[in-house]
């Protein structure tokens, strides 16, 4: 475990021991007021008046307890700390696109002292038929090799299957229909003009906003995206979704990327590793011009301006950071998101049900808890600050300075 970083506060063994807070985020919204939330050693909750008996006792009366976060979009990486997602209040994540979920083995902990989230496992990532492109990708030569693959990723445990961008658009029906067979949802990063078709064909998600663009010309890659969103204007139909539609919009991929940019990749805030791996990519592979800024400046503005149109159109919202894109860490870029979010519109109190493990806390529970500040949802804006503390399967862990 990354000690400098996270503490093994209180541990299951010690249980019970209970938690003494002050409110709780529950289905009207913050109950404020002492609540006792009693930890068992098989590592479930209880919230209610404890016994005096059950000790030891934690004394959080600054804070509220609420359910534990889940990014739902990262993906997994050996210079990524898992602890740094415990740190923040990120109880679960979902990997969508590694070599975990290729072929390696799934983190764990080598003990319960050493936090890793709950990792909901994507599967393999499905790209373009023949030489793949992206390392993480699983290899296939034509549509007889989906249902193995299909097979593969439902024994081994995932619950997602990702299409990425250059699969074939006329095998994405039959992908779904297997996924589906085998209780596997599917998730899309949709290509140009090609979301709708996706929706039609059964796929359960879309991720980023930004790739929800018309065909046009056919280009791909970052540059066209921001092209097209800079040109977008207030009366576009596009992106046009159905209500009910579940998108993970990934704002801060973008944000992020003006941002780097506009410091011609020099990364200043991150450490040295990281800016090394980022500068190998091809969008920060050489600096941004002065045309290319304010077409990416201008695209940011109208994909914030669409947040508020899409939820007026009733899509369901699916909070992600897309993390380690440049710029995006692990744990904290998730507040990032959803402050981005909060400043298109939406509310702090549903974003943050939103992207929780569930939508309140209960009389009794088994997934994480994450202790807020007790005036968390009263300024508007989320601190990107780690919280007072994180529950884990049980155990209590906080954050060093």
């Amino acid at each position: 475990m990354d000690s400098a970083r996270i503490a093994h506060a209180v541990c299951r063994a010690s249980g019970p021991y209970r938690i003494e807070v002050g409110g709780i985020l529950g289905p009207g919204g913050v109950d404020r007021g002492r609540r006792d939330i009693t930890v068992l050693p098989t590592g479930g909750w209880k919230v209610g008046r404890a016994e005096d008996t059950v000790s030891p006792v934690l004394r959080l009366p600054e804070s509220i307890a609420a359910p534990a976060l889940y990014d739902a979009h990262v993906h997994l990486h050996p210079q990524v700390r898992l602890t740094d997602y415990v740190r923040h209040g990120i109880g679960r994540i979902r990997d969508l696109g590694s070599t975990v979920g290729a072929d390696q083995a799934v983190p764990t902990g080598r003990c319960c002292a050493e936090p890793v989230p709950d990792i909901v496992l994507g599967g393999p990532l499905l790209d373009r038929p023949g030489k793949q492109r992206l390392p993480f990708a699983a290899p296939w030569r034509d549509a007889a090799e989906l249902p193995n693959l299909v097979d593969a990723a439902a024994e081994r445990g995932a619950a997602w299957l990702k299409l990425y961008d250059r699969f074939p658009g006329e095998l994405v029906e039959p992908a779904v229909r297997l996924a589906h067979d085998r209780g596997l949802r599917v998730t899309l990063h949709p290509p140009p003009g090609e979301y709708r078709a996706a929706l039609d064909a059964g796929v359960d998600e879309l991720q980023h906003l930004a790739c929800l663009t018309p065909r046009g010309d056919g280009s791909r890659g970052t540059r066209a995206v921001l092209r097209h969103w800079a040109g977008r204007d207030h009366g576009d139909a596009w992106p046009d979704l159905p209500r009910g539609t579940a998108i993970c919009p990934t704002l801060l991929v973008q944000h992020q990327l003006v941002r780097e940019a506009e410091s011609d990749w020099t990364f200043p805030d991150h450490a040295p590793g990281w800016a090394a791996l980022w500068r190998q990519l091809p969008t920060a592979a050489r600096p941004w011009g002065a045309t290319q800024l304010i077409t990416a400046r201008q695209a940011v503005a109208r994909l914030s301006a669409a947040i508020g149109e899409l939820d007026h159109a009733g899509v369901r919202w699916v909070i992600g950071s897309d993390t380690p894109n440049p710029g995006v860490r692990p744990g904290r870029s998730l507040w990032e998101e959803m402050n981005l979010l909060v400043s298109a519109g939406l509310g702090p109190l549903r974003i943050y049900r939103s992207a929780a493990v569930a939508p309140a806390v209960a009389e009794a529970g088994e997934h994480p808890l994450t202790f807020l500040p007790r005036g968390a949802f009263d300024s508007g804006r989320f601190s990107t600050e780690p919280p007072t503390a994180t529950l884990l399967h049980g155990c209590l862990f906080r954050p060093n300075p």
